[in-house]
């Protein structure tokens, strides 16, 4: 979905839309995934593997030990393909566990974005993250001050991340918010940031 061009161009769109209502600066993040995982999946191709020797020692026939480590090999190789697929591999990690890295991803992105530099501090980042199905919001201090703790989670909560049409009714959702909260004015951010989302790979 974040390589598609409409997904840039439709999110894009929605993000002039807010800012020419308020004097919030958002800035949009997709992402793949936000953890890699590795010690999940090999953790479970071990598993996998593990499972397959202990099957290949009670069949009535042997094997050749080095057909045997073969074997293994190529069973693990296959079990770290499978059990590295996206959905098999969201219900592999526990939720916290990909809480967790959907947080430490956004907070990474919310700095390597400068989303902190507006002079008000004014800014808001809306990170998303697709193996974990997440969408995470992060204020800065500035504009966090301002806004009603509710109705911001109620706003938050419109986001979801399976789909276009999910996420930008999370925009809008916070965008009417943040039109209310910050209208416009002739001081504006005080930095202005590019709309187009920044797709990572």
């Amino acid at each position: 979905m974040h390589n598609d061009g409409a997904f840039s161009t439709r999110v894009e769109a929605a993000v002039r839309q807010i800012e020419a209502s308020t004097d919030a600066e958002v800035v949009v993040v997709a992402a793949p995934h936000s953890g890699t995982y590795r010690d999940v999946v090999f953790a479970a191709a071990s598993v996998f593997a593990f499972g397959a020797m202990n099957l290949a020692f009670f069949l009535p026939f042997s094997f050749h030990p080095v057909a045997l480590s073969i074997e293994l090999a190529a069973t693990w190789a296959i079990g770290a393909w499978l059990f590295s697929g996206p959905r098999v591999l969201r219900q592999l990690v526990s939720p916290a566990r990909r809480s967790r890295q959907v947080r430490e991803a956004a907070f990474a992105e919310f700095h390597r974005e400068a989303v902190h530099a507006t002079p008000r501090r004014i800014g808001v980042l809306v990170y998303v993250s697709a193996l974990e199905q997440a969408v995470l919001v992060l204020p800065d201090v500035g504009l966090e001050a301002l806004l009603p703790g509710g109705r911001w989670a109620e706003a938050h909560a419109r986001f979801d991340a399976r789909t276009v049409d999910g996420i930008l009714a999370g925009l809008a959702a916070i965008g009417s918010l943040l039109a209310e909260t910050l209208p416009p004015t002739h001081e504006g951010p005080g930095l202005e940031l590019a709309d187009a989302p920044r797709i990572r790979t």
